[in-house]
């Protein structure tokens, strides 16, 4: 059993359920990449103050978005890592 399908038992995700054209923005704590990501439609941008690409010390950036992409496969994600200042993160959004 992997990772990806327990999530989507766990939520009782549809079959068939895959996120095309659905745009998602993940504000948190950075994100690191990692094969799971490869040829998934992910991109990072970083808001003033916040972590780069690569650093997400907690890993809860990083988690959130593989639990996304468990769901929806097929969204659009942008990931925003942010400092201190969440009012920068949903500006950059």
């Amino acid at each position: 059993m992997d990772a990806e399908n327990a999530i989507r038992r766990l939520l009782q995700v549809p079959t068939g359920s895959g996120g095309s054209g659905v745009k998602v923005a993940v504000v948190d704590s950075g994100f690191v990449q990692h094969p799971f990501y490869a040829g998934r439609s992910v991109r990072f941008r970083q808001v003033p103050g916040g972590p780069g690409l690569g650093t997400d010390t907690v890993g809860h950036g990083t988690a959130i978005t593989f639990n996304t992409l468990a769901v929806a496969p097929a969204a659009d994600v942008i990931v925003l890592g942010y400092g201190n200042a969440i009012g920068d993160a949903i500006e950059v959004a």
